[in-house]
């Protein structure tokens, strides 16, 4: 949300307040400011020029030569905007002067006419981004009679702000924020200054003023959705474009200036809170105003020219024949106004919250009314949003007049709330030694109406502005005085309190060291999914048979169901950053849900929830299948953590009657290859799986199988974290060797459908206590090896603890191994 300095100024005087200054102080005591930016320059060199003659340009169909009185003297412009006229009062920068765009004006010749200046649009002026034509100076921009030739700009239209970006989140508790009027107010008690009433008493009066019969009808059904709906008519209005000082305001604030009606909706909303709706009077049939909910399959265009398909769950507002707006979103076309409106209903309502939020979500479209609504505005404000409307509508219009009188259906509690405050309690939470008077005096500037019952206890009474889920409890005040006084202004004090450290959570612990050791030792990237996800990607690893954790306000339709894997949240990225790079090697670490196990809790019976560990890899097809690339990768981290004897077996190896994990869980088999998918086994129990991807599912996003494959392996980490504590236990330590080691390579040429595993098993199986440890550096195939075999090359590393080990000695014992392979039937190069 953006705040202008200048409007905050009207309410407050802050005009002895750096702006900048302002927003640290906002920062510490209401909530944080992105940034604070000046808009605007000085216009330096830009005069008022009134056209005294207008002529076609000789050799062009779209460009007019002009003379220009400058009030100094008359000089000759060529312009190209359609609507230069006679007579017409505009903006002329002269030569030499610099454009807010940084474009300097020089003297130029167009088309062979020599022009000195420039005449301007409001565009070329960063007043709005009309760039249609010239600005035509008018009596409602300015007072006519200064508006003479040679007038600088600067002194008719004072163009110097500051805006001042709202982090929105920080405003989520506090609806009264929304606008400019509530920061007026927080500024009153953060500086001590007064506040001036948002309106005057006779705008007010001017609401209630008309006596006689509405001419529209008003009919709350659904009170709960709607609590309060208030309205009132207007005729004689004439659609035109607003003022100067209106659209230079809504612009730098980042509304785009509409009409004269729609930017007094849009102006009061950015001043009271309260969003506001006008319609075009003569297009409400049967002259009567329903609010009530959506039909199924109920269509309504929207002002954005979106065909909308609502359901009974939202709320619309209606005349007796349709739906014509989306309640707390958005207007719908068939009432909008237009040039020919003379006759218009404007609607100021206080709407559930969730209803709205829920909505919004629904049809994709979240709005500034929304997003307001959504913050449990106040209903009161509905009467402050029409008594700025008649304000600015009556200034900006005078001809319009007020044909009916306040339309207020009213069905809210009226119930107040009333806190007991004990000041020696607020100053032991906030370690101070606050006064009586000074707690008192911030919650006044407030606006809390404050009752003293003793020296040590007060009763404070919410406003209603802040009465709507935000402060209800005495911790809530405490926070209201702390962040008023400062709590930059608190002495820092070390507490005297008990601690003891908490219960150490194994699984938490594991959790880290398992994400350490995939980024370290198995070079996988980390990412984070959604624990919702897609439900085109859901249907391509799940059957309509399995159940899901389906939640009641997704943030889209197509968002509702709680993943039971981790894998199709990974193979949701694939698609995203292919384009980025070639192969892609990830890990997650996150939860699944299955509402097929229900685990009781304090708080009731919830679905199971368990902790996984998932990886996918894509890669390069190549003649390994990527089956083992994972399993290799599986290996690394099991001997990383001492993990020995898991077994990988094929689903119908598998005795799934003694099982507890939960086949479901990894979806349709199909949606792996169907020769490649493999059970991670421990002591006959499945901790987890490993696979390829089916071709089909690279194929849906457009990755051809014979250049690239994908694999995958998902662990349960409560049991994985089972396993590897068995582990721990088998570790054992030994010193660095203080001896060099002797390195000698082996060779072995076999089939190819002899593991590398097999022959690395067979040499480490040698049994002499010179051969300290073996590692696989090479395999290769091609010539002049023969088709269908391959050369697997070692290195083999022999020494002894208490000498160093002559390389004699490892000869005699490389050679017999050597010997043993050749018996073994396998060929040594």
């Amino acid at each position: 949300m953006k705040l202008s300095y200048n409007w905050l100024n009207e309410f407050v005087d802050v005009s002895d307040i750096d702006p900048y200054e302002m927003g640290l102080r906002l920062t510490m005591a209401t909530s944080e400011i992105e940034g604070v930016e000046k808009v605007g320059s000085e216009l330096r060199n830009i005069v008022v020029g009134k056209i005294l003659d207008v002529k076609p340009h000789p050799d062009s169909d779209h460009l007019f030569i002009t003379k220009v009185d400058v009030g100094n003297g008359t000089l000759q412009i060529v312009s190209g905007a359609p609507n230069t006229k006679k007579d017409s009062y505009v903006p002329v920068a002269l030569v030499g002067a610099e454009l807010p765009s940084g474009m300097k004006v020089k003297k130029a010749k167009l088309r062979g006419v020599e022009s000195y200046g420039v005449v301007c649009s409001e565009k070329e002026l960063g007043i709005s981004d009309d760039h249609s034509g010239l600005w035509i100076l008018n009596e409602e921009d300015i007072d006519f009679a200064e508006l003479k030739p040679g007038v600088p700009i600067s002194k008719l239209f004072p163009s110097i702000d500051y805006i001042i970006e709202i982090d929105n989140k920080s405003l989520t508790n506090r609806p009264d924020l929304w606008s400019h009027y509530g920061f007026a107010r927080e500024l009153s008690a953060i500086y001590g200054k007064k506040l001036k009433p948002i309106y005057p008493d006779k705008d007010f009066k001017a609401l209630l003023g008309y006596k006689g019969k509405s001419p529209i009808d008003v009919e709350i059904i659904d009170k709960d959705l709607c609590p309060r709906y208030s309205a009132i008519v207007f005729e004689g209005v004439e659609i035109k474009k607003s003022p100067y000082f209106v659209r230079r305001r809504l612009f730098t604030l980042g509304v785009r200036p509409i009409s004269n009606m729609v930017d007094v909706t849009n102006w009061v909303m950015l001043e009271v809170g309260q969003p506001l709706h006008a319609f075009d009077a003569s297009k409400i049939e049967g002259n009567r105003i329903i609010v009530r909910r959506a039909k199924n399959g109920e269509i309504i265009e929207t002002l954005d020219g979106v065909e909308r398909i609502l359901n009974e769950n939202m709320l619309v507002i209606a005349d007796v024949k349709k739906a014509i707006a989306l309640a707390g979103v958005m207007g719908g076309a068939n009432t909008e106004i237009d040039d020919s409106t003379t006759k218009i209903v404007v609607e100021a309502a206080n709407f559930n919250p969730v209803s709205i939020r829920r909505t919004a979500v629904a049809v994709g479209l979240r709005t500034e009314a929304s997003n307001r609504f959504e913050k449990s505005i106040a209903p009161d404000y509905t009467i402050q949003g029409l008594t700025g409307t008649v304000r600015l509508l009556t200034k900006l219009s005078p001809e319009a007049k007020i044909i009916s009188p306040l339309l207020d259906k009213d069905y809210t509690e009226k119930t107040k709330i009333t806190i007991p405050l004990n000041l020696n309690w607020v100053n032991r939470m906030l370690g101070m030694n606050l006064e009586r008077e000074r707690v008192i005096k911030i919650l006044k500037s407030l606006q809390f109406k404050v009752e003293v019952k003793d020296d040590n206890n007060i009763l404070v009474t919410v406003p209603s502005f802040r009465a709507t889920k935000d402060v209800s409890i005495p911790q809530d005040l405490v926070e209201e005085v702390g962040r008023i006084f400062g709590y930059d202004n608190i002495p820092p004090e070390l507490p005297l309190i008990q601690t003891t450290p908490p219960p150490k959570d194994d699984l938490l612990f594991f959790m880290r060291r398992i994400k350490k050791a995939s980024a370290e030792i198995l070079s996988l990237t980390e990412v984070y999914t959604y624990s919702f996800q897609e439900d085109r990607v859901l249907d391509l690893f799940y059957s309509d048979k399995v159940n899901f954790v389906t939640l009641k306000n997704p943030v889209g339709s197509h968002l509702s169901r709680m993943r039971r894997s981790l894998i199709p949240g990974l193979y949701s990225l694939i698609d995203k950053n292919i384009s980025f790079r070639d192969e892609i090697e990830i890990f997650e670490v996150g939860s699944v849900y299955n509402p097929d196990k229900r685990i009781r809790y304090k708080a009731g019976e919830l679905p199971e929830e368990r902790k996984l560990f998932s990886s996918l890899f894509l890669k390069t097809t190549g003649r390994r299948p990527l089956f083992f690339y994972a399993k290799g990768k599986l290996e690394a981290l099991f001997n990383h953590l001492y993990i020995e004897n898991v077994e990988i077996l094929r689903k119908d190896q598998v005795d799934w009657e003694k099982q507890w994990f939960d086949l479901n869980s990894i979806g349709d088999l199909e949606a792996y290859h169907p020769a490649r998918l493999a059970f991670l086994i421990y002591n006959g129990e499945v901790f987890g799986f490993i696979g390829e991807l089916n071709p089909k599912l690279l194929k849906a996003i457009g990755i051809d199988f014979n250049r690239k494959r994908a694999s995958v392996f998902e662990i349960d980490l409560m049991k994985f974290l089972e396993i590897a504590k068995l582990g721990e236990e088998k570790k054992r330590y030994r010193s660095i060797p203080k001896f060099p080691e002797v390195a000698l390579a082996l060779a072995v040429v076999v089939d190819e459908s002899v593991p590398a595993k097999e022959v690395f098993d067979f040499i480490r199986s040698y049994d002499s206590r010179l051969l300290k440890r073996v590692e696989l550096f090479d395999i290769y195939r091609g010539k002049p090896l023969p088709e269908g075999r391959k050369n697997i090359a070692f290195n083999l590393y022999y020494g002894v603890d208490e000498r160093t080990l002559t390389e004699k000695e490892a000869n005699v014992v490389h050679e017999s191994i050597a010997e043993s392979i050749r018996q073994h039937g396998w060929e040594l190069r």
